[in-house]
Protein backbone atom coordinates (compact mmCIF):
# COMPACT_ATOMS: atom_id res chain seq x y z
CA UNK A 1 0.00 0.00 0.00
CA UNK A 2 1.18 3.53 -0.68
CA UNK A 3 -0.25 6.93 0.12
CA UNK A 4 -1.53 8.42 -3.13
CA UNK A 5 -2.91 11.61 -1.60
CA UNK A 6 -4.15 13.29 1.53
CA UNK A 7 -6.33 16.28 2.35
CA UNK A 8 -7.81 18.07 5.31
CA UNK A 9 -11.05 19.87 6.02
CA UNK A 10 -12.14 22.16 8.80
CA UNK A 11 -15.54 23.01 10.28
CA UNK A 12 -17.04 26.21 8.87
CA UNK A 13 -17.19 28.40 11.99
CA UNK A 14 -13.83 30.05 12.66
CA UNK A 15 -13.12 32.08 15.82
CA UNK A 16 -10.09 33.76 17.25
CA UNK A 17 -8.96 32.68 20.71
CA UNK A 18 -10.09 35.94 22.37
CA UNK A 19 -13.67 35.53 21.11
CA UNK A 20 -13.78 31.97 22.46
CA UNK A 21 -12.31 33.04 25.79
CA UNK A 22 -15.05 35.66 26.19
CA UNK A 23 -17.67 33.00 25.42
CA UNK A 24 -16.11 30.56 27.94
CA UNK A 25 -15.99 33.21 30.65
CA UNK A 26 -19.59 34.23 29.96
CA UNK A 27 -20.70 30.61 30.29
CA UNK A 28 -18.42 29.23 33.01
CA UNK A 29 -16.82 32.28 34.60
CA UNK A 30 -19.18 32.42 37.58
CA UNK A 31 -18.40 28.77 38.40
CA UNK A 32 -14.62 29.15 38.34
CA UNK A 33 -12.72 29.79 41.56
CA UNK A 34 -10.15 31.79 39.61
CA UNK A 35 -11.26 32.93 36.12
CA UNK A 36 -7.82 34.48 35.64
CA UNK A 37 -6.39 30.96 35.38
CA UNK A 38 -8.60 30.29 32.34
CA UNK A 39 -7.37 33.52 30.77
CA UNK A 40 -3.76 32.55 31.45
CA UNK A 41 -4.29 29.08 29.97
CA UNK A 42 -5.81 30.46 26.77
CA UNK A 43 -3.06 33.03 26.49
CA UNK A 44 -0.37 30.37 26.84
CA UNK A 45 -1.60 27.74 24.36
CA UNK A 46 -0.32 29.59 21.31
CA UNK A 47 -3.50 29.01 19.30
CA UNK A 48 -4.67 31.94 17.19
CA UNK A 49 -7.95 30.52 15.93
CA UNK A 50 -10.17 27.47 16.17
CA UNK A 51 -12.80 25.94 13.91
CA UNK A 52 -16.11 24.86 15.42
CA UNK A 53 -18.86 22.64 14.08
CA UNK A 54 -21.55 25.08 15.22
CA UNK A 55 -21.69 28.83 15.78
CA UNK A 56 -20.22 29.58 19.21
CA UNK A 57 -23.58 30.97 20.37
CA UNK A 58 -25.21 27.53 20.03
CA UNK A 59 -22.88 25.67 22.40
CA UNK A 60 -24.44 26.82 25.70
CA UNK A 61 -27.73 25.26 24.52
CA UNK A 62 -26.09 21.83 24.22
CA UNK A 63 -26.75 20.49 27.69
CA UNK A 64 -26.27 16.80 26.93
CA UNK A 65 -23.12 15.15 25.60
CA UNK A 66 -25.20 13.08 23.16
CA UNK A 67 -26.64 16.21 21.54
CA UNK A 68 -23.16 17.67 21.03
CA UNK A 69 -21.88 14.36 19.69
CA UNK A 70 -24.79 14.12 17.23
CA UNK A 71 -23.74 17.49 15.79
CA UNK A 72 -20.14 16.25 15.68
CA UNK A 73 -21.17 13.15 13.72
CA UNK A 74 -23.16 15.16 11.19
CA UNK A 75 -20.39 17.69 10.60
CA UNK A 76 -17.66 15.02 10.65
CA UNK A 77 -19.26 12.97 7.91
CA UNK A 78 -19.77 16.10 5.78
CA UNK A 79 -16.15 17.17 6.29
CA UNK A 80 -14.86 13.64 5.68
CA UNK A 81 -16.68 13.52 2.36
CA UNK A 82 -15.20 16.88 1.32
CA UNK A 83 -11.76 15.75 2.41
CA UNK A 84 -11.86 12.37 0.69
CA UNK A 85 -13.24 13.87 -2.52
CA UNK A 86 -10.38 16.39 -2.50
CA UNK A 87 -7.77 13.68 -1.88
CA UNK A 88 -9.14 11.44 -4.65
CA UNK A 89 -9.17 14.35 -7.08
CA UNK A 90 -5.58 15.30 -6.18
CA UNK A 91 -4.46 11.72 -6.72
CA UNK A 92 -6.38 11.42 -9.96
CA UNK A 93 -7.88 8.08 -8.98
CA UNK A 94 -11.40 6.75 -9.08
CA UNK A 95 -13.08 6.09 -5.72
CA UNK A 96 -13.44 2.42 -6.67
CA UNK A 97 -9.65 2.02 -6.53
CA UNK A 98 -9.49 3.29 -2.93
CA UNK A 99 -7.67 0.82 -0.69
CA UNK A 100 -7.80 2.47 2.74
CA UNK A 101 -9.24 5.41 4.66
CA UNK A 102 -7.38 6.88 7.62
CA UNK A 103 -9.71 8.98 9.76
CA UNK A 104 -8.34 11.18 12.54
CA UNK A 105 -10.32 13.02 15.21
CA UNK A 106 -9.94 13.96 18.85
CA UNK A 107 -13.43 15.32 19.35
CA UNK A 108 -16.26 12.78 19.20
CA UNK A 109 -17.19 9.16 18.70
CA UNK A 110 -19.54 7.39 16.33
CA UNK A 111 -20.92 3.92 15.89
CA UNK A 112 -21.06 3.14 13.03
CA UNK A 113 -17.80 5.02 12.63
CA UNK A 114 -17.45 8.12 10.46
CA UNK A 115 -15.50 6.24 7.80
CA UNK A 116 -18.15 3.47 7.72
CA UNK A 117 -20.83 6.11 7.20
CA UNK A 118 -18.66 7.62 4.48
CA UNK A 119 -18.43 4.29 2.68
CA UNK A 120 -22.23 4.12 2.54
CA UNK A 121 -22.71 7.78 1.63
CA UNK A 122 -20.11 7.85 -1.15
CA UNK A 123 -20.73 4.27 -2.31
CA UNK A 124 -17.11 3.34 -1.78
CA UNK A 125 -15.80 -0.23 -2.14
CA UNK A 126 -17.05 -2.31 0.79
CA UNK A 127 -13.64 -3.94 1.19
CA UNK A 128 -11.78 -0.64 1.76
CA UNK A 129 -9.62 -0.83 4.87
CA UNK A 130 -10.69 1.57 7.62
CA UNK A 131 -8.15 2.97 10.04
CA UNK A 132 -9.72 5.25 12.66
CA UNK A 133 -7.19 7.18 14.73
CA UNK A 134 -8.44 8.76 17.95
Amino acid sequence: MNIASCASAFPPHEYDQETLLRAFLAHWGHRLANPLMLQRLHGAVGVEKRHLALPVEQYPGLTKWGDANDHWIRVSVDLAEQCLSKALERAGIDKNRLGAIFFVSVTGIASPSVEARLINRMRLPVNVKRVPIF
